[in-house]
């Protein structure tokens, strides 16, 4: 019985041991694995500058900076441990032009055989809703050849081909820059007297507020969500002033319009206010044809918006 007792003491313990044995094989495997993956990483890492241009239209969009980092990452793993290392690429993108944006991109991955890279993250935008970008390559020798995009607008991407520790150039990109762009409608209404009254009525268009991400993101998309208002100014001596904001707008650029709405209670109703401009650039005129509509009284005034500069 002792015999029995001491060789089954014995099994365990080899069971253990090798158990022991296989868990640091296992663990001196995937450190190596994680040392490698890090060295062909490393050796890709460094700053690559150069231009973008657009895909659509091979247009320059800006002087570019793209610096490549290793990184290393935890995630849940299946085995005991329940974690494990995973090394991953990490850009830095940066672009130079009329605004300078810049964006990280982290958890991506480099292919030491094919030389092909690709990190993927994604933006938060102002009406809560995120846009992933994409940016991808390949590297030859101390040059990277690639693109950047948004998943969703494909058709608006960059083409880039950067050279490691190469001069920094500068570019203008043809972008909706950050800024407020005021127009000006003029209009002739009847006052309460029955006088006919000079009526301006300001639209302006602010993108002053939006974030880097966002506006590195408005380089690769149709989209921006600026801040719109509408400022009414009666004409009469006491110059009353009523100013509204468009809480929802939009701006699409392959359609060049401007849409936003607002909504307000009175009495227990909902009423909503909505406005639909169209960009009109020609003849050396700027501006946009409007239109603004409320639920209750329907089309409260329709014309054009000229440019002005404040």
């Amino acid at each position: 019985m002792k015999m029995v007792l001491r060789s089954g003491w014995i099994f365990l313990l080899l069971i253990v041991t090798f158990s022991c044995a296989k868990d640091r094989t296992i663990e001196s495997w995937q450190n190596e694995r994680v040392a490698e993956k890090l060295a062909q990483i490393s050796a890709i890492s460094g700053s690559y500058n150069g231009t973008m241009v657009s895909a659509k239209n091979g247009a320059e969009m800006g002087a570019m900076s793209v610096k490549l980092a290793s990184d290393v990452r935890i995630q849940d793993n299946s085995d005991r441990t329940g974690t494990a290392l995973s090394p991953a690429l990490r850009a830095t993108v940066t672009l130079n032009g009329n605004e300078r944006s810049s964006i990280s991109f982290q958890g991506g991955f480099y292919n030491s055989e094919t030389h092909f890279f690709k990190i993927t993250t994604a933006i938060p935008t102002e009406n809560g809703s995120t846009e992933k970008m994409e940016i991808s390559g390949s590297v030859n020798g101390d040059s990277i050849e690639g693109e950047i995009a948004a998943l969703d607008y494909p058709d608006y991407s960059g083409k880039f081909n950067l050279v490691r520790d190469g001069s920094v150039t500068s570019g203008t990109p043809t972008t909706f820059s950050n800024r407020i762009e005021y127009f000006v409608m003029t209009r002739q209404v009847r006052g309460i007297d029955g006088k006919l009254e000079t009526n301006k009525v300001k639209l302006a268009v602010d993108s002053s507020y939006i974030t880097s991400e966002e506006t590195f993101l408005g380089l690769f998309s149709p989209i921006r969500t600026p801040l719109v208002t509408l400022t009414f100014w009666s004409g009469d001596e006491l110059g009353r002033e009523v100013t509204m904001s468009m809480r929802e707008s939009i701006y699409d650029d392959r359609t060049v319009s401007l849409r936003g709405k607002t909504s307000f209670q009175d009495s227990g109703d909902t009423y909503t206010t909505t406005l639909d401009c169209l960009r009109q650039i020609h003849t050396g005129v700027n501006g946009w044809n409007c239109r603004i509509t409320n639920s209750a009284r329907g089309p409260i005034l329709a014309g054009f918006f000229e440019a002005i500069s404040e």
